[in-house]
């Protein structure tokens, strides 16, 4: 989903993590949060949200290198 809108957005109350790998062998990141986006045709679906040390917040993508699609509880 590339071109997508937020419609709502509902803050995560688990603790769950994205795992993504590098070349030192990976990390995670804490999802924050789950979005409801709607895409160019209409589509929604709802995605999680991750954040970044630096406290950037981005949709967990399956389309990032590298990414496992797990989620740590």
């Amino acid at each position: 989903m590339d071109d997508y809108k937020i419609i709502q957005i509902v803050p995560n109350n688990k603790e769950l993590y994205s795992k993504y790998k590098d070349d030192g062998g990976g990390f995670t990141t804490p999802i924050v949060c789950f979005a409801l986006v709607e895409d160019n045709d209409g589509n929604r679906e709802v995605v999680p949200m991750d954040i970044t040390d630096d406290g950037l917040i981005n949709i967990v993508s399956d389309n990032l290198e590298g990414i496992v699609t797990k989620y740590i509880i």
